[in-house]
């Protein structure tokens, strides 16, 4: 009687527990999943913000390139047939290698002079479109992305607009336009249901709407054709007229989509359904946004449903449960001397288990204290990794193996952590000879017998970082020959048009008056100043012819050092480490000056108050394999060091230097080809250049060139 008292007390309990569990459950499971929607809906959100701002700043770069080309330029110095023909072939050619729309110049007044559609019926050809915003921002010097619906064509478009000037002109003879079309924006938009393949607990939601809105919210690029130039929110009328005058969206009307925003950021739609809106501007594009807007009112019915069909499984579950668990504790009751002795025994085939896998697994397993991080244990997998023994490893601290972290750093780590947090990062080991490998470490901690212990397991990713490298590498291998096909073909026309006036004019200074004398120098010298950017380019896309011979880099180091005396200023000091007997390499001179050049400038830029470069070489001998290059073979080789104690750079910044027309300075600060042309120099030259940079702790250029023999 006792024992089935017993009993119903722990059904009656069980079951107001599940009552409370089950409400808890349902408080906890529609939280969580709400806001791991907004947090996906949020970075979804700023990814097509990002993508779209690189698809923007990508086109701004190559307008501003493709401003500054001859060919461009002839038709707003002489209209005349010939120079509108060459300017209407090239302006094929830039529409063929961008992909754009159309491509058009325009002079000073705002009509088309030559266009890529002139052939077509709805060619810009010979129309005036000075009203356009971009036109006007153009010629006050400016470049402008501009969003509109098209006047002749009716089509939707990006515009990049670019102002051309003339030799020696301070203000615009015209304007470079690029049209876009819309669909690389709108392939970037994703299904629906997108956000929610990675959260378990909330699938199919639908009501997910994501759209391009510019001044007065009106939509311009969206995943629901029926929203196209429609207005998100009511808006005054004298801003609808606005609209209409600025001709930016076409005639009208501009019907509102029947969306209301209210004081606290939640949106609500004509039938009253509550929506959930991010929103993020776009850069290079003032006025425009990306909206996000997604249906709470669906999502949580969604939630309701997906609830109920999984409580009622639990509630059947519960009350198999409870009657399972009565007849398991009554047996319990009878044979629990049994059970435990079996326990025991299972236990110990558990832990004769687990040493098994501990000893025999292929990664490396450590098991440290937390508290005095000394190693405690490790398996074979560990000490070959290492190269050292069992009994060598045993009682060393973690940090012993591990340079990413001292004895602190290390128990600092875990302090706050809970046990049983796993904690997966990328660090290096160092060998008992001294070397060092990468490896990712998947850790936790866990307490036993009331002692914290650490667990690491570490896995050897050299070959992995090895093939990373390779890929990176042929990415930005196949960047250079793309651009640097289009950068040599327009370099030698270049070069063609500056022989002929660098020779003109060297014919007529003969029998010029002295004050004709001064003119036809200053174009002489601008002549020659053209010829050195013909030479970059021809550099970048290594076409240029390389004059090798065995050259002693100390020599043009100390060349340079007079030169850049001239051009740094006086608070900028350099020094130099020459190495002695320093070893011959197979160069050519004058482009090895313009690297170590152009470093050193790139160094002043970064030192604007003043600092220290040092210039460094050294004989190296490579013997293994070099752990940031896996191409580079082992042999002698010349290092040569360019170091600054400037501002430095983020990794993300690093990982993009060598890219052609990538530069961190602003509009009109450089071009984005100087550490470009330096890096194709350097492959001419069968050469290899590594950056290291901190923020604020300076940047350093190692320079690697095979030694002559």
């Amino acid at each position: 009687m006792k024992l089935r008292s017993i009993l119903f007390i722990l059904c009656i309990m069980t079951l107001l527990s599940t009552i409370i569990g089950v409400f808890s459950y349902y408080s906890s499971f529609k939280s969580r999943s709400l806001q791991e929607f907004e947090i996906h809906a949020s970075a979804h959100t700023k990814n097509l913000k990002n993508i779209t701002a690189n698809i923007i700043e990508g086109n701004i770069k190559a307008v501003k390139v493709l401003s500054a080309i001859t060919k461009l330029k002839q038709p707003l110095m002489s209209p005349d047939k010939k120079s509108l023909g060459q300017a209407d072939l090239m302006l094929d050619h830039i529409n063929a290698s961008l992909g754009a729309d159309v491509c058009y110049i325009m002079n000073s007044n705002g009509t088309v002079l030559a266009s890529s559609n002139r052939d077509d019926p709805d060619s810009f050809t010979g129309k005036n479109y000075a009203f356009r915003p971009y036109f006007k921002k153009s010629m006050d010097g400016e470049y402008m992305v501009y969003m509109a619906k098209g006047v002749t064509s009716g089509k939707r478009g990006i515009y990049y607009s670019h102002p051309v000037y003339l030799d020696d002109q301070k203000h615009p003879a015209g304007v470079l336009v690029v049209k876009d079309t819309i669909d690389k924006i709108e392939k970037i938009f994703m299904p629906k249901d997108h956000y929610f393949q990675n959260i378990p607990d909330v699938q199919n939601i639908s009501g997910i709407s994501a759209v391009i809105s510019g001044n007065h919210d009106i939509v311009f690029v969206s995943d629901n054709d029926e929203l196209l130039y429609k207005l998100l929110w009511k808006i005054p009328e004298k801003d609808i007229k606005w609209l209409s005058d600025s001709r930016q969206f076409g005639e009208g009307p501009w019907d509102w989509a029947g969306f209301t925003l209210d004081s606290n950021n939640r949106v609500w739609d004509r039938s009253g359904n509550e929506y959930h809106m991010v929103r993020e501007a776009v850069a290079n594009l003032p006025g425009w946004h990306i909206v996000h807007l997604a249906n709470l009112t669906a999502i949580s019915r969604n939630i309701n449903s997906l609830f109920l069909n999984r409580i009622g499984y639990v509630v059947l579950s519960l009350v198999a449960t409870v009657f399972l668990f009565l007849a398991i504790l009554y047996q319990m009751a009878r044979s629990d001397i049994a059970k435990r002795l079996d326990a025991e025994k299972r236990l110990t085939a558990s832990e004769s288990k687990y040493r098994l896998l501990f000893t025999n697994a292929t990664d490396a397993i450590y098991l440290v204290s937390r508290d005095s991080g000394r190693i405690i244990d490790a398996n074979q997998s560990a000490c070959r990794l290492i190269r050292t023994t069992h009994d060598e490893l045993i009682g060393l601290n973690f940090s012993d193996i591990d340079n990413s972290f001292t004895k602190q750093e290390f128990l600092n780590l875990w302090k706050n952590k809970a046990e049983g947090d796993a904690h997966i990062f990328e660090t290096s080991h160092r060998r008992r000879d001294g070397s060092f490998f990468p490896v990712e470490m998947n850790a936790m901690f866990f307490k036993n017998n009331h002692q914290l212990y650490f667990y690491g397991i570490a896995r050897d990713i050299t070959e992995r970082k090895a093939i990373e490298k390779l890929n990176e590498d042929l990415r930005r291998a196949r960047k250079l020959e793309a651009v640097g096909t289009l950068a040599g073909g327009i370099a030698h026309d270049f070069n063609n048009l500056l022989y002929i006036i660098h020779g003109n004019c060297e014919f007529l200074i003969e029998d010029a008056q002295e004050k004709e004398r001064d003119i036809l120098q200053d174009i002489i010298d601008a002549a020659r100043k053209g010829a050195n950017l013909v030479r970059h380019l021809l550099a970048f896309s290594r076409r240029a012819e390389l004059n090798l011979e065995p050259t002693n880099l100390n020599n043009r180091v100390l060349n340079i050092k007079k030169a850049l005396a001239r051009k740094l200023p006086t608070m900028v000091d350099i020094q130099l480490d020459l190495a002695q007997n320093l070893k011959p390499v197979l160069a050519d001179s004058d482009q090895f000056e313009q690297v170590i050049t152009n470093l050193c400038l790139n160094s002043r830029d970064a030192m604007p108050q003043g600092g220290t470069i040092e210039i460094r070489t050294r004989n190296i001998i490579i013997k293994e394999e070099y752990p940031e290059e896996p191409t580079m073979k082992k042999g002698k080789y010349v290092l040569l060091t360019v170091s600054d104690t400037g501002t430095g750079m983020a990794q993300e910044v690093i990982d993009r230097i060598f890219d052609p027309f990538f530069t961190t300075k602003g509009v009109g600060g450089g071009t984005g080809l100087g550490l470009s042309v330096i890096y194709g120099i350097l492959k001419a030259h069968n050469g290899y250049i590594f950056c290291y940079s901190r923020v604020n702790e300076g940047t350093i250029f190692k320079i690697y060139l095979p030694a002559y023999k």
